[in-house]
């Protein structure tokens, strides 16, 4: 499988969580966060959306995993992405996505008198929605300069600040909501084909989205 091209370029870096940085705080505001579908899908379109989601938001992204697994049953796909955006200096909404495909297989519909490649699967894809900051590890953990900035976060900042959460939920559930979007994308379209009929208990009419406890 193609690894989604990057093509964010280094002007961003100092935007971006990398590894070498000491551990940040962190608090998690969406938890397991699941789109679950069985049925037909088009791999690409929901890699491209990824994409296409991160770009329009101003987020950047890593594909952290990115591997298959042939078997009998046809081929299981993982990947894992670490998507990020600073949203204020030393505060970062993140959202971590796992994705798993399983028992892929692959047939041939005509759809709008073409053809089309598409992939049958299980899915399950789990979002989690952090707020990661680094205050304690800057000359912001200076005790003199905690307390000027306790006061000036309670008293000036505080609107600003508590925003942020709301932030990392509201982008975290978007980015769900078009992930089950785009797994129903060919639900309806794959009824006017003339392979319907022999298909149709393989064509599942809604994803469902839940939180995983």
């Amino acid at each position: 499988m193609k690894v989604a091209e990057n093509t964010q370029g280094t002007i961003r870096q100092m935007d971006r969580i990398t590894p070498q940085w000491e551990r940040p705080q962190r608090e998690i505001y969406v938890d397991k966060l699941t789109v679950a579908y069985e049925g037909y899908m088009n791999l690409s379109d929901f890699r491209a959306m990824l994409v296409s989601w991160c770009t329009k938001n101003g987020y950047m992204w890593d594909e952290l995993v990115n591997k298959e697994l042939v078997s009998e049953e046809g081929k299981d796909v993982a990947m894992k992405w670490l998507i990020q955006k600073r949203v204020r200096e030393d505060h970062y909404s993140i959202i971590k996505m796992e994705a798993h495909f399983d028992h892929v297989t692959e047939k041939t519909f005509t759809i709008d008198r073409r053809k089309v490649t598409l992939q049958h699967a299980h899915a399950h894809v789990t979002f989690n929605g952090f707020l990661a900051t680094f205050l304690q590890y800057t000359w912001e953990s200076k005790n003199w300069v905690l307390f000027m900035k306790t006061v000036i976060d309670k008293f000036v900042y505080k609107f600003d600040r508590d925003k942020y959460p709301g932030i990392v939920i509201h982008d975290t559930k978007d980015l769900a909501s078009k992930t089950r979007g785009i797994m129903e994308l060919y639900t309806h379209k794959l009824e006017k084909t003339p392979e319907y009929e022999k298909e149709k208990e393989h064509i599942s009419k809604h994803a469902t989205m839940y939180n995983r406890g």
